[in-house]
């Protein structure tokens, strides 16, 4: 059950490292998310 307000991110990898990318710069607020809530990104290996 997602926590309120949350939003859980899964970003596939398919271990070229586009996936762990994606997440540092969406966690360093590079990429801009169309969200108002908070949200968690995780990496799902492939």
């Amino acid at each position: 059950m997602p926590d309120k307000g949350i939003f859980f991110v899964s970003i596939p990898d398919y271990g070229d490292g586009v996936g762990h990318f994606l997440k540092d710069a969406i966690d360093q607020s590079l990429v801009k998310l169309p969200f108002i809530y908070t949200y968690s990104v995780t990496v799902v290996e492939q």
